[in-house]
């Protein structure tokens, strides 16, 4: 995502995509990472978890934003579901020969790994 786009207005239409937007601000992961955002969210359990969006304009082109989820409970690899795992999942379970691969690509990727200060605008 480009540096000029990361903005707390735009953070906060890409953040409505996943829930409810409590909060967005922008953070600093340091002078080589640049810049990245971070929103608290209120995430609906029976909704399978976001891997992310396209967006983009003429100037920018086409970007994938990529979303992270941060202290989240289990959740299934298979149906994005929050408070099961795939072992446990009955989409899964009802597609049986699929049950070796996640369904929309999912995995222990989704959870954040990054840290950084809040950025002052």
């Amino acid at each position: 995502m480009p540096e000029h786009c990361k903005t707390t207005i735009l953070g906060r239409k890409i953040a409505s995509r996943v829930g409810e937007v409590m909060e967005c601000n922008v953070f600093s992961a340091g002078p080589r990472k640049g810049n990245f955002l971070k929103a608290s969210v209120m995430i609906k359990i029976e909704n399978s978890l976001k891997e992310g969006l396209n967006m983009g304009s003429k100037r920018d082109g086409l970007t994938k934003v990529e979303f992270k989820y941060e202290r989240l409970p289990i959740f299934c690899y298979f149906c994005g579901r929050i408070k099961h795992d795939v072992a446990n999942c009955e989409i899964a379970e009802a597609e049986e020969e699929h049950i070796s691969s996640s369904k929309k690509g999912l995995g222990a990727w989704l959870g954040a790994d990054i840290t950084g200060n809040k950025v002052e605008q």
